[in-house]
């Protein structure tokens, strides 16, 4: 798996018998302040390796990286002195960001996608709309998933309707927003505004005959009752509407009504 860390490109090792996220110093040191969030030095920890030895941990940090099927994501590393990959993605990224394992095929995907505004957007206060998102190029034309709220939109004070969706071909997908807010909110151009799901047997489907009662037989009542008084819608008269035209004497009362 491929991400960059500034303009460092690297790849990724996917570990799945490491519980966490591991990063060498060297690579550690080699990335820009503005991608480390946070360091925090230990001096009396030690990590267990698979091989039973255990190695010195020299700290924990939360690094900004951009993975291009991902976007811009946050992730906690241990940083080790000496490792056998310079970036090692264990089961915490895994079980966060629902990446499945591809044995047969060698490969990883994610189940989840970011979708992004592709261009600006002004919703005004109190009213609900819906708009056109994309998402990445890596999502399968016709593949159906959910789209539920995002960091960002709740950040806005949005919400965000979940909603069953199908990729197209230009893989623009509805977003339903809700702006609930007494103000104007603008989203820039390419922000997640919401996230896209694979719609998987982690979801179950009810068709509408079953949760819908179908309404058959219905009559038509003349009488409308109410708490205050009793309607009855009575036939209409048409003898005003026949007296102002000329009859033929062969036509008969019935078809004349």
């Amino acid at each position: 798996m491929f991400f960059s860390l500034d303009q460092l490109k690297v790849a990724a090792l996917v570990d799945s018998g490491s519980s966490i996220n591991i990063m060498s110093k060297s690579l550690f040191d080699s990335v820009s302040d503005k991608q480390k969030l946070s360091f925090e030095q230990l001096d009396c920890s030690e990590i267990r390796l698979a091989n039973n030895d255990t190695i010195k941990v020299t700290g924990t940090a939360k690094i900004k990286l951009y993975i291009e099927t991902r976007g811009e994501i946050d992730i906690d590393v241990y940083i080790l002195p000496v490792t056998s990959h310079p970036f090692i993605l264990g089961t915490d990224y895994l079980m966060k960001n629902n990446v499945v394992l591809d044995f047969s095929k060698m490969s990883c995907q994610l189940n989840t996608a970011n979708v992004q505004t592709h261009k600006r957007l002004s919703l005004e206060p109190n009213t609900e709309t819906i708009v056109w998102a994309r998402v990445p190029n890596y999502i399968t034309l016709g593949l159906q998933g959910v789209c539920s709220k995002s960091k960002f939109s709740c950040s806005k004070g949005l919400l965000v309707a979940k909603s069953v969706v199908t990729v197209p071909y230009n893989r623009k997908v509805p977003v339903k927003l809700l702006n609930q807010t007494s103000e104007n909110v603008v989203i820039p151009k390419g922000r997640t505004i919401a996230e896209f799901s694979v719609l998987n047997n982690e979801y179950e489907c009810a068709s509408f005959s079953d949760t819908i009662p179908e309404v058959q037989h219905v009559d038509v009542s003349e009488t409308i009752e109410s708490p205050h008084s009793k309607f009855t819608c009575s036939k209409p008269d048409y003898s005003k509407v026949k007296s102002l035209f000329t009859l033929p004497e062969n036509l008969q009362e019935t078809e004349s009504d």
